[in-house]
């Protein structure tokens, strides 16, 4: 790994344009943040909003009844199949990418096929754990390296 990019500083968010459909590079200053999350959170559905035909081992990008979250609200993919063609990886939203600290949506889902078939409009995907509002705290450091902030280093 090279010193620059071992070093906190600039990186790269990667997306895809919605207008042009061209790979574009946002460049933003790199930050560390602690978070905590409670115990109390809520299901969000994930559902699938059109029909995708699936070979099993390859993922898909598949449109998805939009997902609204709050400022500060963090999202983790509930690990349960909920679908037996497949497992949801993971959510996201086409175009310029969105910061935790405001609101956003979702309008896809990557998926994962175990087997092939058909996904149909209405199919639930999977299930989404949203905690709400965590405590995200930013992490001001001098040094350089990439130590666990306290508590967790010894």
């Amino acid at each position: 790994m090279s010193q620059a990019v071992s070093q906190v500083g600039q990186v790269n968010l990667v997306y895809v344009d919605k207008r042009s459909g061209e790979i574009k590079r946002l460049s933003v200053k790199e930050e560390v943040y602690e978070w905590i999350i409670s115990t109390r959170a809520r299901w969000e559905p994930v559902v699938a909003m059109e029909r995708a035909s699936l070979r099993a081992n390859n993922v898909y990008q598949i449109s998805i009844r939009e997902i609204r979250l709050a400022p500060n609200e963090l999202v983790i993919s509930c690990p349960v199949t909920w679908n037996s063609l497949g497992q949801l990886l993971s959510v996201g939203r086409r175009g310029r990418p969105q910061r935790v600290e405001k609101a956003r949506t979702f309008d896809y889902a990557n998926f994962l096929a175990f087997k092939n078939g058909e996904v149909l409009e209405g199919d639930l995907l999977g299930v989404l754990n949203v905690f709400p509002q965590a405590t995200i705290a930013p992490i001001l450091r001098s040094w350089i390296g990439r130590e666990a902030p306290p508590p967790y280093r010894s």
